[in-house]
């Protein structure tokens, strides 16, 4: 059990979202993820096979579930009960702190101070800077994914609710309960105050946008989608959600 095992590698990301399990930008390097090792590659050589000839090699415990990149480095899951955070220069470890509970395969949230995680029987907060507990919100529903920012940490369940917490404090702001399943990673627009979340039914137009209050949770406005729609994004006053055909 004392066996370190690693899981990351950063290439070529181009200015998007690195990979299947990962959060943020890494401007100018591929991320990667996989058992055993994690690892960062020179985006300056974008033909050189990142996993060939990586940066760094930094060893963690099992497998990495999640990678999110943001201004203090990256942050990443690993063997599903550990969140660490890492130099993207080194690979040199900060902290590494364990989780008392199971995660999900969700890439960590951070904003405002503190990393939010998504566990199988709910959620947990640490302090960014440090990897200190902040606070947990359990649920017996079947957890989906988390956001931050604006100073709240947003929770969403495949059952439908959404409830939003004071980032570092944990206290319920408020919550919704919605007519169907909240999948994708709701988005957060501290400018206007606003958080828009993404619901689906059974039927294939089901699906329902809503963009809510940010401080009380009161409905601004609903668009009908298809189902499969992606997580919206927001940003100058509109919102950008993906979906098929």
């Amino acid at each position: 059990r004392g066996k370190r095992q690693a899981v990351l590698a950063v290439a070529m990301i181009l200015g998007g979202v690195a990979a299947f399990a990962a959060r943020g930008s890494v401007a100018g390097d591929l991320l990667s993820v996989g058992k055993d090792s994690v690892a960062i590659s020179s985006g300056g050589a974008r033909s050189r096979p990142p996993w060939k000839s990586p940066e760094w090699v930094t060893p963690v415990f099992g497998w990495v579930g999640g990678v999110t990149r943001d201004a203090d480095g990256l942050v990443a899951i690993s063997g599903n009960s550990r969140v660490m955070a890492l130099d993207p220069s080194t690979g040199a470890v900060k902290w590494e702190t364990p989780v008392p509970s199971s995660l999900v395969n969700v890439p960590p949230a951070t904003g405002d101070g503190v990393i939010a995680l998504t566990a199988r029987d709910g959620f947990f907060v640490f302090d960014r800077n440090t990897g200190a507990p902040l606070w947990e919100s359990r649920t017996t529903e079947m957890t989906s994914t988390v956001q931050v920012g604006g100073g709240v940490v947003v929770t969403a369940t495949y059952e439908g609710r959404l409830t939003v917490h004071e980032a570092r404090t944990g206290v319920a702001r408020w919550e919704v309960v919605m007519p169907g399943g909240v999948g994708a990673v709701p988005a957060i627009d501290p400018e206007t105050g606003t958080v828009v979340a993404i619901w689906q039914g059974g039927a294939p137009a089901d699906g329902r946008m809503l963009a809510l209050d940010l401080a009380t949770g009161a409905k601004r406005w609903v668009v009908q989608l298809f189902n499969g729609a992606s997580a919206p994004v927001v940003g100058d006053g509109v919102v950008i959600v993906g979906g098929g055909d």
